[in-house]
Parts: structure tokens; sequence; C-alpha cells
């Protein structure tokens, strides 16, 4: 599987899950990065609340190859209440 299917991957399964309730802010992208460091999978965006960036991460890495390192690039903005 080429590094854009995981990457397709994860978005949609980000984008399918039910706890994750800023899922339109999160965008996940691949990284080649060569045979010595490994390819590299990217979360990216702003989510609400720690739970969200968690179960994304949670979803990344599992929903990636082995030898990809999951970055996480989420912040949490905490909403002004």
């Amino acid at each position: 599987m080429k590094n854009i299917d995981y990457a397709e991957k994860i978005q949609k399964a980000i984008n399918e899950d039910p706890e994750i309730r800023d899922k339109s802010h999160i965008s996940v992208s691949a990284e080649k990065k060569g045979l010595v460091k490994g390819d590299e999978i990217h979360l990216i965006g702003k989510v609400s609340n720690a739970g969200d960036k968690k179960r994304a991460l949670d979803i990344a890495l599992k929903n990636s190859a082995e030898n990809m390192n999951v970055v996480d690039e989420l912040i949490v903005v905490e909403e002004k209440v």
C-alpha cells in the first residue's frame, strides 16, 4: 500500500468515527522520508478537546504501517464558555 493510501484510509476512519466531534478540522497527510528515517503520517489541525486529539492519534497509529511514524500536529483549542 502506498503512503497516500494510508493517509486516505486514516482520514476516512477519522471522518467516520462517531466519537470525534471536530473531524472537519483534522487533516491527514503522508510524507516519504526514505529508507533510513521511515515514512510519516501527519495529523494536522485544531480540535476542541484532548479526547478528540487522542482518538484521532489512536486511529492513525492503528491504521498506519509498522514502519511509519505518526506525527501529531493537532492543536487543542479549548472552547470558550
